[in-house]
């Protein structure tokens, strides 16, 4: 287990474990008898020109509706696909995909995985689907190390000798969490890691997730489309629409202030603790078509802000004070959102009440 002094934390602080430069990653989509007669792929755009980093010892929330393309940007960060353009960065230098790169860069990234269950292999025992994530120095001692990492994530090491079947959501959850922190990794990618599971198991997972980082220093990338859970753990926040990062900044002020619309509806589509408030408007239409595209801003059709302006020019990045929205009319929209809203710093000390 790593120890983390502060003097270490406030050092690698000062550069990211993972960094995103301008990746862009496409698929091939089916294609019909017209396209091929005119050889027009039309490929779906799943992550465009997006920039994002994460240093150890924070977490960076990445939000956003299903099929915007979060899940594609973590399997650019862990290797598991190649950007058709842009830099990925290890520590500052390229790296390229899963099978390029060494050892000791395969070590500082780990994963929980989406569906967690569906990632552990049914015939073999917990403590072997953990042993086969440490680093070679380390296998001939397993039996030791996986009843440490066991500990560590609050359960008894007896359930080493446990199959995935038999450990409940929350307990397999916890058994993919300690193995993803088998080899002492820098960073740990979190796809949805508590999704599916109910309000107080999550909080029990969440409060786990805090006190490991606190703990050896790690850093996360959280991945989730419920904003009550990132809000919980995240420092920073970057929000994603079609396959783009349209706001980052604290996650303090893009959920106290929202400088871009698409934030903004996502914010107020939470349900209330007060269940005498009136329940929230869904955001209304859907993302577009990642093969088709709109042009100008990508969320123009959706948004009650849009001019024509909006429908011809894709905006870039606007400053609005320590964050960054890709909107036209960023400064408005943060005025607008924060006079509905009372300012506050402080994390929430439960995890709220999920989405239905």
């Amino acid at each position: 287990m790593k120890t983390q002094t502060a003097n270490d934390l406030d050092r690698r602080r000062d550069a990211p474990v993972v960094e995103l430069r301008n990746v862009e990653k496409a698929f091939e989509t089916t294609r019909s008898f017209l396209d091929r007669l005119l050889d027009d792929p039309s490929p779906a755009k799943a992550v465009c020109d997006v920039s994002i980093s994460v240093r150890a010892g924070e977490t960076v929330g990445l939000v956003g509706e299903s099929g915007c393309g979060k899940s594609t940007l973590a399997k650019l960060v862990t290797g598991q696909l190649t950007p058709e353009s842009g830099t990925v960065l290890l520590d500052g230098d390229p790296v390229a995909g899963y099978a390029t790169r060494t050892d000791d860069q395969l070590r500082r990234i780990g994963v929980v995985f989406q569906n967690v269950s569906e990632s552990f292999d049914s015939r073999w025992s917990v403590r072997r689907a953990i042993a086969e994530s440490f680093d070679r120095e380390r296998r001939s001692a397993t039996a030791d190390h996986v009843a440490e990492l066991l500990e560590r994530v609050n359960l008894d090491p007896v359930v080493g000798e446990r199959y995935p079947s038999e450990l409940s959501g929350g307990q397999l959850q916890r058994v993919g969490i300690a193995r993803a922190l088998a080899h002492d990794p820098d960073l740990v990618v979190l796809d949805e890691p508590v999704s599916g599971l109910d309000v107080a198991t999550q909080a029990t997972i969440l409060d786990l997730l805090a006190a490991l980082q606190r703990q050896s220093g790690v850093g996360y990338l959280f991945i989730s489309h419920d904003l009550d859970v990132v809000r919980y753990l995240a420092d920073r926040l970057a929000v994603m629409y079609a396959g783009e990062v349209v706001e980052r900044g604290p996650a303090a002020t893009v959920f106290e202030r929202p400088s871009h619309p698409y934030t903004d509806a996502l914010v107020r589509a939470v349900p209330s603790d007060d269940p005498a408030d009136p329940s929230p408007e869904p955001l209304p239409g859907a993302p577009p078509d990642p093969s088709n595209r709109p042009p100008g801003c990508p969320f123009h059709p959706r948004c009650s802000h849009a001019d024509e302006r909006c429908e011809r020019h894709q905006p870039g990045f606007e400053r609005v004070g320590d964050a960054r929205s890709r909107c036209h009319y960023a400064a408005a929209i943060a005025e607008e959102s924060g006079a509905n809203e009372p300012e506050t710093t402080d994390r929430p000390q439960h995890v709220p009440r999920s989405n239905p």
